[in-house]
């Protein structure tokens, strides 16, 4: 997982790169460096994740990452020198917008990238279209992203969706359990299922898409519902 986070977060480093490259962005007001008198300009780029709240531990792992990813081009990119602003989304839409508008306003951010949860890149959608910032590599995967981005000219600063929609994602789950009763590795008393998730528009998107590809498949599903993220307790579910 650490690997594939660092790799990623070179493939949002090298999407920098040619951003700026194509558009000139970044500071208008050089800044002085600390070891030379030359003026040096500074791209500052807002990072959102959930350092805080249910996806902390994410956040975290992904933060690290960026963190590595950085080192290794040594904070530049190109002639300049890169200033990284942390966006606290704790997984929350308002408060993320909230974070976001601080960071635009007092951090003064050029670019931003990354985020963890569905419902958070929807709301930062309209942020990000507001201020004119690019976005780069969100991994909100809802199709709503999709819906939206195709909606407004505007959303088309929102760039490179990390996830497929969860249309795509789900189809394995259905066709797993389906391939192993199949081949005799899995013997269901009968075919009923339950779908419970995450209140938001992740959890949604795929727990109706789970449900459809159930019941397509021949299942009843007996009983779809979601719940606030980080409620969840599934074992009393399961004894229903």
């Amino acid at each position: 997982m650490k690997k594939y986070l660092k790799w990623l977060s070179m493939v949002v480093v090298t999407l920098l790169t040619v951003s700026l490259m194509l558009t000139g962005c970044g500071s208008s007001t050089p800044t002085s460096t600390s070891t030379s008198t030359a003026k040096e300009k500074v791209l500052t780029v807002g990072v959102d994740l959930p350092l805080t709240g249910p996806g902390a531990r994410t956040g975290e792992e992904f933060k690290n990452a960026v963190d590595m990813a950085f080192t290794e081009v040594g904070y530049k990119i190109g002639d300049y020198k890169v200033k990284l602003a942390w966006i606290d989304d704790q997984s929350d839409p308002e408060k993320a917008t909230s974070a976001y508008e601080q960071a635009v306003q007092k951090e003064k951010i050029d670019v931003s990238i990354l985020g963890w949860n569905s419902s958070v890149a929807v709301a930062l959608m309209e942020s990000a279209a507001k201020y004119k910032i690019p976005h780069y590599f969100a991994f909100g995967a809802t199709e709503v992203v999709n819906q939206k981005y195709a909606s407004n000219d505007k959303y088309k600063v929102w760039i490179g969706k990390g996830w497929a929609s969860p249309s795509k994602l789900s189809i394995a789950y259905v066709d797993t359990v389906n391939e192993a009763i199949k081949n005799g590795t899995y013997s269901p008393r009968n075919k009923k299922v339950a779908v419970y998730g995450e209140d938001t528009d992740w959890g949604r998107s795929f727990g109706a898409t789970v449900g459809k590809g159930f019941k397509d498949s021949g299942w009843t599903v007996v009983n779809e519902e979601y719940l606030k993220m980080g409620k969840l307790i599934c074992i009393q579910y399961l004894q229903r």
